[in-house]
């Protein structure tokens, strides 16, 4: 077997004094390139998790709303976990989203985001004459 190349790896160890020009550039590169795939792998994550809960809590609001014409009641009311709160707009939008034929409400409450809890959606029949 031909050894191709080789690459340096940085520990606590390295000297880059030491090392040769073209080692020290294969270095500088592998570094520029390591940050960009990371860079890319996280932000494929988060879009994955944005739609994920995107597409959950519209499940959610389908399913409050299909009970609420069941049951032939006037309004629902959500106990939504705050993992849902970056969400809530963009899915309750009177331009794009269930507010186009809703009256919805969602009253978000005063406590960090790191801290799991809960907030109140109302989601209400618009009356005929609107």
């Amino acid at each position: 077997m031909k050894k191709v190349a080789t690459s340096p790896v940085m520990d606590d160890n390295s000297e880059l004094t030491k090392l040769p020009m073209q080692s020290l550039f294969r270095l500088i590169v592998n570094s520029f390139t390591k940050d960009e795939s990371d860079e890319l792998e996280m932000a494929e994550r988060l879009s994955a998790d944005k739609l994920a809960r995107l597409g959950s809590l519209n499940r959610l609001v389908e399913e409050a709303t299909n009970n609420m014409t069941k049951y032939k009641a006037s309004s629902v009311t959500l106990n939504l976990s705050s993992k849902y709160l970056p969400y809530v707009e963009e899915v309750m939008s009177k331009d794009t989203g269930w507010g186009r034929f809703y009256d919805i409400e969602w009253f978000p409450r005063n406590i960090p985001d790191s801290v799991p809890h809960k907030f109140l959606c109302v989601i209400r029949k618009r009356g005929r004459n609107e």
